[in-house]
């Protein structure tokens, strides 16, 4: 509620102001004006409620949906970091501000390792894409997977997954969406056009024929669960999905994610109805899209009952709780041998693979057996 007090105050602050200009434009031109500061103060107050309950969150939605992009302290990422002994060098946000302060050297052969890695992508929709391709440790590759990152993050977010996947003799591409990382910037709309962020990365991978005829696997963590959903319907020849705290309803995520509930104790706004309705709202209008009409759980339906399947989530995840996940799992029309779920008891949001790696390989063991060979 933060953000609505400081909004409300600039805002009527600001409409002080223009009734002060009104006010001496009228008296220099017509002269003194008896009555008008009363009637300009009535006005003031009913214009505060409207200020308030509109005004403010309209403020708050076109602010947020304007400036979608990877959280500063991530800003640094520039890409994964391969040792000369093939091992996987892993980066954080603590590290990348030590970098940034000096404080830590990193070797050249790192860095180039880094700049190895780095490829550029278009979409169909004209935007240039930063991704990271990085092959298996050793021997043909059992797969090929392109993970997505959640709101507010970048590659950095896929280090551990994507190491834990290529250490089981998958390759990995590393895609930042738009908006995100070092990705170009477009409207953001959650889901509905990244979805052609993963197309594009999919179309790179099989450029090559000795790519194309792998298993492909999609997974996604948090947001990024939407924008893999949505491409997996237009893919042919997928062989598998990972969701890592999925998203199945736009709507009711967005709603979930603003409320007091899901905010405590984080930093950021946290909004109640009709505040969050007025916000989103500002939100559609801004970027062209409709929230409502982002359902992976519509989409996920749809899709081959051949895919393998592994749904995961955090028993204390608050803004997609394990209902959600259980909700998309149940969703698959693939058979109970196919299709596997998790839920890690006290995890949070998007720190399953954080709290437990080795529950976590063992699951993607488990996963990729259902690949095709």
């Amino acid at each position: 509620m933060t953000f609505i007090l400081v909004a409300s105050a600039a805002l009527f602050l600001a409409s002080v102001l223009i009734t002060v200009l009104i006010w001496l434009g009228l008296r220099i031109t017509l002269g003194p004006r008896p009555g008008f500061w009363r009637r300009a103060l009535i006005a003031l107050g009913l214009l505060l409620p409207v200020i308030v309950f509109i005004g403010a969150p309209i403020a708050l939605g076109i602010f947020g949906g304007s400036n979608i992009g990877t959280r500063h302290d991530e800003r640094g990422y520039r890409g994964p970091r391969i040792a000369r002994d093939g091992s996987w060098v892993r980066q954080s946000r603590a590290t990348l501000r030590q970098e940034a302060k000096g404080e830590i050297e990193v070797e050249p052969a790192l860095r180039a390792s880094a700049d190895a890695a780095l490829i550029g992508l278009k979409t169909l929709d004209g935007l240039e894409l930063r991704a990271f391709f990085v092959p298996p440790v050793g021997g043909a590759p059992k797969a090929s997977v392109v993970l997505v990152h959640g709101l507010f993050r970048g590659g950095l977010e896929l280090e551990a997954p994507a190491e834990l996947f290529r250490n089981l003799g998958a390759e990995v591409l590393l895609l930042e969406m738009r908006n995100h990382g070092g990705s170009a910037r477009a409207p953001a709309t959650f889901g509905a056009t990244e979805k052609q962020d993963v197309i594009a990365a999919v179309q790179w991978l099989r450029r090559d024929p000795e790519r194309a005829r792998r298993p492909l696997v999609l997974f996604g963590v948090s947001l990024g669960t939407a924008a893999v959903v949505l491409a997996a319907a237009e893919i042919p020849d997928l062989a598998g999905l990972v969701l890592d705290a999925p998203v199945d309803d736009l709507l009711l995520t967005a709603h979930r994610m603003l409320s007091e509930e899901a905010r405590a104790g984080r930093p950021g706004p946290s909004l109640g109805e009709p505040f969050r309705s007025w916000a989103l709202t500002a939100i559609e209008w801004k970027n062209g899209f409709r929230f409502a009409d982002v359902r992976p759980i519509d989409v996920v339906s749809g899709l081959s009952p051949e895919l393998a399947v592994l749904v995961i989530s955090g028993s204390e995840d608050v803004r997609l709780p394990p209902s959600t996940a259980e909700a998309m799992h149940r969703a698959f029309p693939v058979p109970a041998d196919r299709k596997l779920l998790w839920v890690r008891e006290g995890s949070d949001h998007g720190q399953v693979w954080v709290d437990d790696p080795e529950g976590y390989r063992s699951r993607l063991e488990q996963f990729f057996a259902l690949l095709p060979r």
